[in-house]
């Protein structure tokens, strides 16, 4: 079945209502050991973001009710490399564009936004081609997501 962008809002509000509590926990464990490992932060953002990412579509799109907590860790076990290179060239190409002016890293920022879900979709997938199909799918709708 077919979902216009409003749909698919409506749908996942309607899932997150089931599920709140268990997401909030979810990012905040997701946060606390980025933040808490400052001098590997570099090593964990990524597959962290990327096990939020398998969390997050599974509450999303297999409708799961949010206590599948162990999928935070599936961006270490299948997507290790990809997604800790990926991560690291966000930050590097964000800062670049941010060395230009402000607005032009905030924008690229949005353009890289789902790079995460795009390798916990496809583990396989090049880093920079889950880069590239980020910047793609983010192609007019970066407003939308601010």
């Amino acid at each position: 079945m077919y979902l216009n962008s409003k749909g698919y809002r409506q749908k996942t509000w309607n899932q997150l209502r089931k599920s709140y509590w268990s997401v909030l926990v979810a990012v905040l464990i997701v946060i606390a050991v980025s933040t808490a490992s400052a001098p590997l932060a570099f090593l964990l953002v990524g597959p962290m973001l990327v096990g939020q990412a398998y969390y997050l579509m599974d509450v999303a799109i297999k409708e799961n009710e949010g206590k599948n907590f162990e999928l935070l860790i599936e961006g270490f076990k299948k997507s290790l490399v990809n997604s800790i290179v990926a991560s690291i060239l966000i930050g590097i190409f964000t800062f670049l564009w941010t060395l230009l002016f402000i607005i032009p890293g905030i924008i690229k920022a949005y353009a890289y936004s789902m790079t995460p879900y795009i390798i916990a979709d496809e583990p396989e997938i090049d880093f920079m081609e889950a880069i590239r199909k980020s910047q793609e799918l983010m192609r007019g709708h970066k407003f939308r997501l601010f």
